[in-house]
């Protein structure tokens, strides 16, 4: 009887003790909380530094070489329409597809002098074989020097798109991280506002535990909806805009080769209202890279794609690394025509 009267005051005393923790202990507690709560929700800004800073400019091709290009600029060469290709083909033995990339080349007028000079080669006129060999090695170093620019190009773009998924990795990681210190920290919650709720309950205290059943319920609501909600930004700058210019379409680029530009102007056989350009935009806006049509996503992000860069998501970085990625397919389509105008003008040998 007397031990059970010793339990009975210790168990009054340790619930006094708990009951008494507004004036002390719980000061200290919901201080602790706070902290916890702070460094799991205060976001960290990822900004790229130096290694950012580098990896933006290892994307920028090399300079250009001074001096005047031997591609003219869209503007100084008409487009050619499928009349005027099929009509040359027919007169040259060339393919229409081989006539389009010997025009976006700025070598259809030695496609149009190859009949001549070969057929001077049958007649063997004096400095026929030489002319001929002339006329094919300036189309080859074309053919060359622009498969060497849609090579860069690609690299770039691979490059850009590269950038943004490794942001939105970092991102991810660092979303991840903070999605398990909030979880951690809504089940310490949990059970330490349980514990208390207990004592006072063991107590009598019906408003005290009362009140602490509704701050840990708040509490490790907060955290457990903070774990599940994790969006954290990120910078990403790109004062060298690829997209912008896709979406803009100027006359004449500062960015895209002439050549590739041309091809990516050229109007589709199937639709010529519509060029490879329009058509990689309303495969953006259908795949919803841009968000709702006439929404305010779509606006948010038409300014953060086109723009100089800024704060991004990790649904946005992934946005834009599958528009670069759409982009890389279309120019690598360019190869074809000119693969197809080589293999042309390799399969006509000099005799």
């Amino acid at each position: 009887m007397h031990l059970a009267n010793e339990q009975k005051q210790c168990a009054h005393l340790t619930i006094w003790n708990l009951t008494s923790l507004p004036s002390t202990l719980w000061i200290f507690l919901f201080l602790c909380l706070s902290l916890l709560a702070g460094c799991a929700t205060v976001p960290t800004r990822t900004r790229g530094g130096i290694e950012g800073a580098e990896f933006e400019r290892s994307c920028r091709p090399a300079e250009q070489v001074s001096g005047v290009t031997p591609v003219p600029s869209v503007s100084d060469l008409p487009q050619l329409n499928h009349e005027e290709a099929a009509q040359i083909s027919a007169s040259t033995g060339f393919s229409v597809r081989a006539v389009e990339a010997a025009h976006a080349l700025d070598v259809l007028p030695y496609l149009k002098q190859l009949p001549d000079a070969e057929r001077a080669l049958l007649e063997h006129r004096d400095g026929a074989r030489e002319s001929l060999l002339v006329l094919r090695s300036q189309m080859i170093e074309r053919i060359l020097l622009v498969s060497f620019q849609n090579n860069s190009l690609t690299a770039e773009i691979s490059c850009e798109e590269a950038r943004a998924e490794h942001l939105a990795d970092s991102l991810e990681t660092q979303n991840d991280d903070r999605a398990r210190l909030l979880t951690i920290a809504a089940i310490v919650v949990g059970g330490i506002w349980g514990i208390v709720g207990g004592s006072l309950a063991l107590a009598d205290n019906t408003v005290g535990e009362a009140i602490v059943g509704i701050v840990g319920g708040v509490l490790t609501t907060a955290f457990g909806a903070a774990a599940l909600f994790q969006d954290q930004g990120g910078y990403l700058g790109h004062p060298r805009n690829l997209l912008r210019e896709i979406w803009e379409g100027p006359v004449t680029p500062l960015l895209f080769p002439d050549v590739i530009w041309r091809f990516l102007n050229r109007p589709l056989e199937e639709d010529p209202s519509i060029t490879h350009r329009t058509l990689i935009i309303a495969r953006w806006r259908r795949d919803g890279r841009l968000g709702s049509p006439g929404s305010d996503e779509e606006k948010r992000r038409t300014t953060l794609m086109f723009g100089e860069g800024g704060e991004y998501t990790v649904d946005d970085l992934y946005a834009r690394a599958q528009m670069f990625n759409l982009l890389e397919s279309q120019i690598g389509l360019t190869s074809e025509f000119m693969e197809r105008l080589l293999k042309e003008l390799i399969a006509r040998p000099v005799k």
